[in-house]
C-alpha cells in the first residue's frame, strides 16, 4: 500500500477527477529556420499541487505532439524545446489551451554559461548543481521549461550548455548539500560568464512522516524562511519516511507537506535553525481529514468552469491553508481534502496572468473523516473599469506612440496621445515613460479609486560608462542600473532619467569593488545630454584584510574560523594566530567612503568569542581580535498602554552609528552568534545569550514581520545588559 508510486506527488493530482487530456502539437526550427531533428520538447505550467509539465521528443522533421492533464492545469504554460548546439526556444501559451493550433518553437542561439563555485574560505567545491532556472518567457512566471543543468568539475569551474545567447533574462540556481542554495540576479543569457560563486554553510531541517498506516514514502517537503516568506529549501521523504534538508540559510522556518491524494497535515511552524543548531527528528502526521467536493459553474451560464484553482482560507484569520487547493476538471468538478477546522472555499480561474474571475466563498465545518457535497460555486468575472491615461509632450501637446509601461505591460498612445485599458477597480497604478526612441520621461500615479492619469513629458538626460577589470579587460554583461547591461567592450548606457534629481549608478554589488574614485551615488543629468563617467576600473580581486587572534592574555589562538560579516568572507587562521582575509569589498555598499570590515573569530571549542570592527581595508593596519566569554541581553517588551507583549520575537543584531546589520547577520553562518531572537515570556521578557563580546548590538521587537522598538546595547565578555523595556513602535 505505501509504495513510492502511490506517494510520489508528482504523479498525483489532489481530488483527481476524470482524466481531460488536451494535445499539442507544433514543430521546432533551428535558428536558421531548418527543422530540428530531435528536438527535446517540455511543458512547464502553473498547476497544483504542483507545475504542469510534460516531455516529448521531436521527430525528423522537427514536429512534435504531446499531452498534458488539464485537470492539474490553472494558469498560463510555456512549451520549450532544445536540441544540442542550439539555445533553448520556446513559445508561450497565456492561458490553458483548448484546441489550440499547431505552434512554432525556433531555437536561439546557444550561450555557455561559465564560472567558478568556492566555498566561504574560497575553496573549490565540486560536484555543485548549476541549473538554469528562470527565463524571461513573456509570461507570469518565468521558470524555464526545458530542465537544464551540469555539475562542477574537481576545480569548481563548471560550463552549462543551451542558454540562449540573447538579452532574454536568465538565472542560474546553484545548489549543494550542506551549502545555502544561491540564486543569482537575473542577466540577459549571452553575458553569463565568468561567474563568481560562494557558497555558504547550510542549516538543516530534518524530520519524518508518516501516517496510520505508517512511514510515508515520496512526500515532497518544503521550507518556507518566515522572516521573508521565501521557499528556502525542499526534501523526498525516503522508503523509513525521513527526510532532510540541508541548504537554508540561518532563520525561522515553516515546513509543510505538498498535498497528498489520501492525506493532510498541519505546517510545522516556528522552526529556528543555526549552522551549531540544527532542527532535527520533526515529526510530521499525516490525517485523512475531511474532504470537501462540489462543481465550479460559470455564474452566468453555468456551464462548467474547468482549471479553476480552488482554495479554503480559515475562518477565523481568513488565512489560506497552506498547500492545499484543488483544479476543477472538465465537468467543473472538484474535491478538496482538508484537516478539520472551519473553512471559506473560494475559487479563482486565471487567464493571461492574472485573476479573471472569482467566486463568493462558501462556509464550511469540516470533520475528520466526514464527507462534505455540494458544496457548488459561481465565476464571477472581476469586476474592471476603464482607465485614461493622457500624455503630453514638452510643448503641451499630445504625445502619440509613446510607450506607457505600469509593471505589467507596455501600452502605446494613440494619435490623441492618450491611452485607454480595462483593469481591476482597485488598483494602486505608478504609469512611467522612459522612452528610448525619444529620449523622452515622466510618471503619473493612479491611487485606488481614481480612473484617469495625466503624465508630463520632458527631456531625459543619459550617463555612460565603461567598466573594465584590474588588467584593463572589459567587463562583459555586468548589470548598471535597472536595465542596462556593459556590452563586449564594457561599454553601457543608461537612460533615458529623469533630470529633475541626482541619479545613483548601482552596479549590482560591483560598485563596492571600484578602484577609480568616480561618484556612482550623485550623477546629475541634464535634458537632452549625456553624462560620460568615462572608464571605470573594477578591481574583482577585493582587498585584504590581515589581523591577529589572541586570548585575553596576548597570547596567539590558533585553528579560529575568522570571518568578515558583511561579505561572508572567511578563512582560518595559522599556528601564530594570524588570518588574512582576501576577496574583501574596497568599499561599502552605497560606494563611498572606506569598507570597514564586521571580523568576528571563534574557535571551535572553547567557546570564546571576538569582534574588531575599527581598521578599514587599504588603510595597512592590521585587526586584532581578542577571544572573550560571550555576552548576554535581556529586556521587556511592553505594548503601549505598558501591557507586556506575550510570544512576541525579540532580536539583537549589529550595527554602527551609520548603519544596521540586520540582513547580513541573519544569514551569517557563523564562526560567532552575531545575531539572535527568541520569544517572550508571560511577562513580556526575553534573553538572548551566546553574542559576540565587544559589538555593538540593536535590539528590536518583531510582530507581523515589522521591527519596533529599537535600542541598542555595547555587549561585554561575560556579562549581561539590560536594554530595559521596548515598546514596539513601528520603524
Amino acid at each position: 500500500m505505501h509504495t513510492r508510486e502511490k506517494y510520489l506527488l508528482t504523479a498525483l493530482l489532489l481530488g483527481a477527477s476524470a482524466a481531460s487530456a488536451q494535445t499539442i502539437t507544433g514543430t521546432v526550427l533551428l535558428p536558421d529556420g531548418q527543422a530540428a531533428a530531435g528536438a527535446e520538447v517540455h511543458v512547464y505550467g502553473i498547476g497544483f499541487p504542483e507545475p504542469v509539465r510534460a516531455h516529448t521528443t521531436a521527430g525528423p522533421d522537427g514536429r512534435f505532439t504531446l499531452t498534458i492533464d488539464l485537470n492539474q492545469l490553472c494558469g498560463e504554460l510555456a512549451v520549450g524545446a532544445r536540441v544540442e548546439g542550439s539555445g533553448v526556444g520556446w513559445a508561450a501559451l497565456t492561458e490553458p489551451p483548448r484546441g489550440v493550433e499547431p505552434i512554432e518553437i525556433v531555437l536561439t542561439p546557444e550561450a555557455t554559461a561559465t564560472g567558478r563555485v568556492v566555498d566561504r574560505e574560497g575553496e573549490p567545491i565540486a560536484g555543485a548543481v548549476v541549473r538554469l532556472r528562470d527565463l524571461d518567457v513573456g509570461l507570469s512566471f518565468r521558470t524555464c521549461p526545458v530542465p537544464l543543468e551540469t555539475t562542477t568539475a574537481a576545480d569548481g569551474t563548471f560550463a552549462l550548455a543551451g542558454v540562449p545567447a540573447t538579452d532574454h533574462l536568465a538565472s542560474l540556481v546553484v545548489e549543494k548539500p550542506g551549502h545555502v542554495t544561491v540564486r543569482l540576479d537575473p542577466t540577459p543569457g549571452r553575458y553569463l560568464s565568468d561567474l563568481q560563486i560562494r557558497l555558504q554553510p547550510a542549516c538543516t531541517i530534518s524530520g519524518r512522516v508518516s501516517s496510520e498506516a505508517g512511514p510515508v514514502e515520496g512526500a515532497r517537503l518544503v521550507a518556507t524562511r518566515e522572516e521573508r516568506w521565501v521557499e528556502s529549501g525542499t526534501a523526498l521523504t525516503d522508503a523509513a519516511g525521513n527526510w532532510v534538508i540541508d541548504t537554508v540559510p540561518p532563520g525561522t522556518y515553516t515546513v509543510r507537506v505538498l498535498p497528498l491524494r489520501e492525506y493532510v497535515s498541519e505546517p510545522l511552524t516556528g522552526i529556528r535553525v543555526r549552522p551549531d543548531a540544527p532542527a532535527e527528528s520533526l515529526e510530521i502526521a499525516l490525517s485523512g481529514g475531511g474532504v470537501v467536493s462540489g462543481t465550479v459553474r460559470d455564474a452566468a451560464t453555468g456551464a462548467p468552469a474547468q482549471s479553476a484553482l480552488i482554495r479554503a482560507r480559515t475562518a477565523d484569520e481568513g488565512q489560506y491553508v497552506s498547500g492545499s487547493g484543488a483544479v476543477s476538471d472538465a465537468q467543473g468538478r472538484y474535491s478538496l481534502r482538508l484537516p478539520p477546522g472551519a473553512y471559506e472555499v473560494t475559487a479563482n480561474q486565471w487567464r493571461g496572468g492574472k485573476s479573471f474571475a472569482v467566486a463568493e466563498a462558501s462556509a464550511v465545518q469540516v470533520e475528520s473523516g466526514a464527507e462534505i457535497t455540494g458544496i457548488d460555486l459561481a465565476l464571477t468575472p472581476r469586476a474592471e473599469v476603464e482607465y485614461r491615461c493622457v500624455v503630453l509632450g514638452p510643448d503641451g501637446g499630445p504625445a502619440p506612440g509613446i510607450p506607457v509601461v505600469d509593471g505589467r505591460r507596455t501600452l502605446k498612445t494613440g494619435a490623441d496621445g492618450t491611452l485607454t485599458f480595462r483593469d481591476r477597480e482597485d488598483r494602486w497604478m505608478h504609469l512611467q515613460v522612459a522612452d528610448e526612441q525619444t529620449g523622452l520621461v515622466g510618471y503619473a500615479i493612479v491611487e485606488r479609486g481614481e480612473r484617469e492619469a495625466t503624465i508630463q513629458l520632458a527631456p531625459g538626460g543619459w550617463i555612460a560608462l565603461r567598466l573594465v577589470d584590474q588588467t584593463g579587460a572589459p567587463i562583459v554583461g555586468a548589470r548598471c542600473g535597472d536595465d542596462s547591461w556593459t556590452d563586449a567592450e564594457g561599454h553601457a548606457v543608461l537612460g533615458p532619467l529623469s533630470t529633475d534629481r541626482e541619479q545613483r549608478v548601482s552596479l549590482a554589488g560591483l560598485e563596492q569593488f571600484v578602484a577609480t574614485g568616480v561618484r556612482l551615488d550623485s550623477v546629475t543629468v541634464e535634458p537632452g545630454q549625456t553624462v560620460d563617467l568615462g572608464t571605470i576600473a573594477i578591481d574583482r580581486r577585493g582587498m585584504i584584510s590581515r589581523g591577529l587572534v589572541t586570548d585575553p592574555t596576548g597570547e596567539p589562538v590558533a585553528g579560529c574560523l575568522v570571518a568578515d560579516v558583511l561579505s561572508g568572507v572567511a578563512t582560518r587562521n595559522g599556528a601564530d594566530g594570524r588570518y588574512e582575509l582576501a576577496g574583501l569589498p574596497l568599499r561599502p555598499e552605497d560606494g563611498r567612503g572606506l569598507y570597514y570590515p564586521l571580523i568576528v573569530a571563534g574557535p571551535s571549542e572553547s567557546g570564546l568569542l571576538g569582534a574588531a570592527t575599527e581598521v578599514a581595508v587599504g588603510t595597512g593596519e592590521e585587526a586584532h581580535v581578542v577571544l572573550r566569554a560571550p555576552g548576554a541581553i535581556t529586556g521587556r517588551v511592553l505594548a503601549a498602554d505598558g501591557r507586556p507583549m506575550v510570544g512576541v520575537t525579540a532580536l539583537a543584531f549589529p550595527g554602527n552609528d551609520d548603519d544596521i546589520f540586520l540582513n547580513q547577520a541573519a544569514d551569517f553562518a557563523g564562526p560567532a552568534r552575531v545575531y539572535a531572537e527568541t520569544e517572550t515570556d508571560e511577562q513580556g521578557r526575553f534573553r538572548l545569550d551566546g553574542l559576540v563580546p565587544g559589538l555593538q548590538y540593536y535590539v528590536a521587537s518583531r510582530q507581523d514581520g515589522r521591527l519596533g522598538g529599537i535600542a541598542i546595547a555595547f555587549v561585554q565578555a561575560g556579562e549581561t545588559v539590560d536594554v530595559g523595556n521596548i515598546t514596539p513602535n513601528v520603524h
